[in-house]
């Protein structure tokens, strides 16, 4: 949530300190997709995302799949499936900071596809899209 200065000054995620107070923390170390299954069953209008820490040993090509699958039964709702998968589990770069928590595990995000083309539309307003978020 802090600017940074690779970035042009912007956050990785310049939205997410306004919706912290709407966003469930999660960790799951057995039965991802029955998990994901009873969250997305579960998101209700109180949240805007759900952070699904994934303590399991999973390849970014699976976590691609899985979440790909997901998007594509959930397509017609107002929801939206990403992952972020971390580069090298041993680097303080490649950490994922949620909030004040700063994750060295893969992540699925799920959130209001609303929210997220209306902060995508504000953005390319800008010049945030000018910076790779793969740093």
């Amino acid at each position: 949530m802090k600017p940074k200065k690779e970035l042009g000054g912007y956050s990785v995620c310049p939205y997410l300190k306004k919706y912290w107070d709407k966003v469930l923390v999660v960790y799951v170390n057995n039965k991802l997709k029955d998990n994901l299954i009873k969250y997305l069953n579960s998101f209700k209008e109180d949240k805007e995302a759900i952070v699904v820490v994934i303590e399991l040993t999973i390849s970014r090509e699976k976590l691609e799949e899985v979440v790909t699958k997901f998007n594509s039964k959930y397509h017609k709702q107002d929801i939206e499936i990403l992952y972020i998968y971390p580069h090298n589990k041993d680097s303080d770069v490649h950490k994922t900071k949620v909030g004040n928590t700063s994750f060295k595990l893969p992540l699925i995000v799920i959130q209001r596809k609303s929210t997220l083309l209306n902060a995508r539309m504000t953005l390319k307003k800008t010049n945030y899209y000018n910076y790779s978020v793969n740093h």
